[in-house]
């Protein structure tokens, strides 16, 4: 499910409200007005509840000595009250709980960084850059574009030529990034 930069926020926030206890099995509770942000209306939050309850992670593993790839949901329930304030209640799925444990999978985003992104392309690429950040022997990784562009999030028929790309998603998040987050993105080209 193509995720839209509130999408990412409004996860980012419900994954760091509960990063203490991420690993247990409980339900986490946010309040909804942390969520909304200044829009004033839910109807904006309905609709980002709905695309996360769809989304899915998807992950590479071994299983049997073959290479296997598996989806796992973003989110197990929530509970959101009807009246317009209140808590929101969540559960994330166990086998997302573990990866999220994992710092190469996920990472705790910083919300004041998180909040002044102001487009999905910069977001996705903060959150490359901090699950990243606290690897101690990796400080380069190699992508190829069409990876790099699902990564990104950039959606399928769109930016398809590399300069559009280069110069409407990767180029614009890269300034944004390295203004923003405490640490910094260089990319190299590299021609078949």
């Amino acid at each position: 499910t193509p995720l839209t930069l509130y999408d990412r926020r409004v996860f980012n926030l419900l994954l760091g409200s509960a990063w203490e206890q991420i690993e247990q099995d409980i339900e986490h509770s946010i309040e909804k007005s942390d969520l909304k942000g200044n829009h004033a209306g839910n109807e904006r939050l309905d609709d980002t509840i709905g695309r996360l309850m769809g989304a899915r992670v998807v992950v590479q593993l071994e299983r049997d000595n073959q290479q296997f790839l598996r989806s796992i949901p973003l989110l197990e329930h929530i509970d959101e009250p009807i009246r317009g304030d209140g808590k929101i209640y969540y559960q994330f799925p166990k086998k997302l709980r573990k990866l999220v444990s994992n710092s190469q999978i996920f990472a705790r985003l910083q919300k004041d960084v998180m909040l002044a992104l102001s487009s999905k392309y910069a977001l996705a690429l903060y959150e490359m850059v901090q699950k990243r950040g606290n690897l101690s022997h990796q400080w380069s990784e190699t992508f190829e574009v069409s990876k790099l562009r699902d990564l990104l999030g950039v959606p399928p028929g769109k930016l398809t030529a590399y300069k559009n790309f280069k110069a409407n998603a990767l180029l614009p998040a890269v300034r944004e990034v390295n203004a923003l987050a405490n640490y910094g993105v260089t990319f190299h080209e590299v021609k078949k």
